[in-house]
């Protein structure tokens, strides 16, 4: 590890190398429910230790509560009134990665146990309000976090009152709507990634949306099948994971294996990412060859529970997925979210999220406020997926993220472990864009909701034409396609051709190491007015070989410049780095 010097005064600053160092949390919640955000008023989620006694007791019958194990939270769980706990990670909670990751030169948190992760639902005529829950509940030893079941929501407008039946399209040629309607796929060059061999199996793609019409015609062969259940006998759990008759998915929302979509978000989503090729009917998905895996976990009215989504997360990853597409979102953080996702990432899959259609600037350094972001496209861990119009351009509805895609300077997340610097990644069209409806028609619809299946589909299709390093690799040569400094979509072609190696450099400062022992010190390590400092960077390459580098110091933003003086500027390092390498 190389160790540069440089020498300032300083009230506040940063350091620039391709990107700024990373300012300290700005935002703290008043209170454990976050203000401005929308949840479900009598339940609470709540994380106890893995390591404490707890363990939930139901009636072997009627599957109720009866008791937590432990005398003193059943004492608090009973002064709540409690009617309900409900497991969100049955299938692989208790499952520990023990690799160390890192994404845009932050290490993650370690995988978690989230085996004794649950939803509460409490008797708000005992206690009224979800923050006295959670203070009850988080004064208890063998709680590690508490939090509200925050709603979320799809991402997405229909465009246009004209939806294309599909019978109508029997009259056309090959893929009717496809030369006059799917600019998306052209804009993205995924034609040409289509006529490249494929040296992988058939990846799956898990939809976790409003369900799927799984009999649209130009769905129907494309589905996922849980071969265990299909050769089982209807009316048993035949593959044992709690689970009846999931054939094809599973309704988180409804608490069924019938999969349909009363909505008809999410059977557009589909089709987006993995409408079946070569049929003569409608549409072709992004990738033809994927299956879609439907997880509902939002209703009819295109809103969801926080606790149903982690649900889908657990049975997605339990079931195989590769490539998780979420067309939803919300602006609050939730720790269990993050968690939940973070395991999904630590086994393998992809994660791909809307950004949202705010118009909203993730970078806000002038407006402390958490709602500034979409979860979960915001997790440096996620592919955040932002919007383009029909002619390239950022679309009017976008949310974005204007100081680039490896992070976001501004961090308001207060809770959040470590300190997760938040950013979107990606963009890919996201107006009008066409594809299956419910009873087997089309429509278009509008939103970042569209552009995040297409660029899961996509992504699974070049997963299944080239091999990737890591997870990380894979995301800088999708983030590297388009231009940084502007509003471009990913080419496909580009990701296919790009040495994963050979990619622009792009380093971070990782961490620094500040000396406060020089003039008006006082050696406490900490940034204190009238000191004079050194400062020992840590760069850390996240893609390519840089050369030659050299280190930068500037201004922080919104810092009066007549208080800091910076003594040098700069400091030439001249070392390569390669990929992980600091």
């Amino acid at each position: 590890m190389r160790r540069i010097c440089i020498y300032i005064a300083l009230m506040i600053c940063s350091i620039a190398l391709m990107a700024q160092e990373m300012p300290e949390n700005l935002w703290q919640a008043d209170s454990p429910a976050q203000g401005g955000c929308e949840y479900v008023a009598n339940e609470v989620i709540v994380k106890f230790k893995a390591t404490s006694p707890v363990q939930i007791q139901r009636h072997q019958t009627t599957r109720r509560f009866v008791s937590a194990s432990v005398n003193e939270v059943d004492r608090v769980l009973d002064s709540l009134g409690i009617m309900a706990v409900d497991d969100l990670m049955p299938l692989t909670g208790a499952q520990v990665s023990n690799q160390q990751m890192r994404v845009r030169g932050q290490q993650l948190k370690p995988d978690q146990n989230l085996s004794k992760l649950c939803n509460i639902v409490f008797d708000t005529a005992k206690i009224p309000t979800v923050d006295e829950a959670i203070i009850m509940l988080e004064r208890l030893p063998e709680v590690e976090y508490a939090e509200p079941n925050y709603i979320v929501r799809i991402m997405a407008t229909q465009s246009e009152d004209t939806v294309y039946n599909h019978n109508d399209l029997n009259t056309y040629p090959h893929e009717p709507l496809y030369s006059h309607q799917q600019h998306a796929i052209k804009a993205i060059n995924l034609p040409w990634l289509w006529e490249q061999p494929k040296s992988r199996k058939r990846p799956v793609i898990a939809i976790l949306d409003t369900g799927v019409d799984i009999e649209h015609p130009d769905l129907k062969d494309n589905i996922w099948k849980n071969e265990a259940e299909v050769n089982g006998v209807g009316g048993r759990d035949d593959d044992e994971n709690g689970f009846f008759d999931d054939i094809h998915g599973y309704d988180f929302v409804n608490s069924t294996g019938v999969i349909g979509d009363r909505n008809g978000h999410g059977t557009h989503c589909a089709g987006i990412a993995a409408a079946v090729g070569n049929n003569g009917i409608g549409i072709t998905g992004a990738n033809p060859d994927a299956l879609i895996m439907p997880i509902q976990v939002m209703d009819r009215t295109g809103q969801g529970t926080l606790s149903n989504i982690i649900k889908g997360i657990d049975y997605a990853n339990a079931n195989g997925a590769d490539i998780l597409s979420m067309s939803i979102g919300g602006n609050c953080y939730s720790a269990a979210e993050e968690e939940a996702l973070l395991k999904a990432f630590y086994n393998g899959m992809f994660l791909v999220a809307a950004a949202g259609n705010e118009a909203a600037d993730i970078y806000a350094p002038d407006d402390i406020c958490i709602r500034k972001h979409c979860f979960p496209a915001a997790f440096k861990f996620v592919l955040g997926v932002m919007a383009t119009d029909d002619k390239g351009n950022k679309a009017g509805f976008s949310n974005y993220d204007d100081d680039g895609p490896y992070y976001s300077e501004y961090d308001p997340a207060g809770p959040a472990f470590f300190g997760d610097y938040y950013n979107y990644d990606i963009a890919a069209p996201g107006s009008n864009i066409m594809s299956t409806f419910l009873g087997g028609a089309y429509t278009t619809m509008s939103g970042t909701s569209m552009s995040t299946p297409l660029v899961a589909g996509a992504l699974s299709r070049l997963l299944q034409c080239r091999t990737f390093y890591s997870q990380e690799s894979c995301q800088g040569v999708l983030i590297q396609t388009r231009d940084t400094n502007s509003f471009h979509n990913i080419d496909l072609k580009a990701a296919m051709q790009m040495d994963e190696f050979d990619v622009n450099p792009v380093l971070v400062v990782s961490h620094y190491h500040i000396v406060d022992t020089l003039d008006g010190g006082n050696g406490d390590g900490m940034i204190n007015p009238g000191e004079t400092l050194e400062i020992y960077p840590t760069v850390q390459c996240l893609y390519g070989i840089a050369k030659d580098i050299t280190v930068h110091i500037h201004h922080g933003l919104n810092v009066d410049t007549t208080t800091l003086d910076i003594i040098k500027r700069e400091a030439h390092v001249g070392y390569s780095l390669v990929p992980g390498a600091s």
